[in-house]
């Protein structure tokens, strides 16, 4: 597993790497064969799978878990508030598990900040189950 801070597959809007830093990642990520990267920076959760020298390869992108997700009453109050909307504070549980045959999966689950605290809503989509080890 590979942590990164930045999602080299997202490139919008400059936040991504730059061609030539994703060229290095993608030989270093084959060199060393890892199998799954957990980035964040873009806020949004969210997952996808990417087909690489060395096979496919899961790209986790968490949420963010700390940051203000709704605006303070006062502001809006005072009627000059963001237009725009808060991405949902959100955070991921990555669990592996052994199945039938020796192979192992990564999931990851998606955590969404509700009033009551963190609730789990199911798989982190593009992330159900992902075979990481075969015998």
């Amino acid at each position: 597993m590979l942590l990164l801070h930045h999602s080299p597959s997202y490139g919008k809007t400059g936040l991504g790497l730059q061609r030539r830093s994703r060229r290095a990642l993608d030989t270093f990520v084959a060199r060393h064969g890892f199998r799954v990267m957990l980035t964040g920076h873009i806020h949004v959760p969210g997952a996808r799978s990417r087909r690489m020298a060395h096979g496919e390869v899961l790209e986790a992108r968490s949420g963010t878990t700390l940051l203000r997700d709704q605006y303070p009453a006062e502001w809006l109050a005072e009627g000059g508030g963001p237009t725009y909307t808060l991405p949902q504070n959100a955070l991921l549980v990555h669990r592996l598990f052994e199945i039938p045959g020796g192979a192992i999966e990564w999931r990851s689950a998606l955590h969404l900040r509700t009033p009551g605290g963190f609730e789990e809503r199911g798989p982190l989509p593009g992330a159900e189950a992902f075979q990481v080890w075969r015998p």
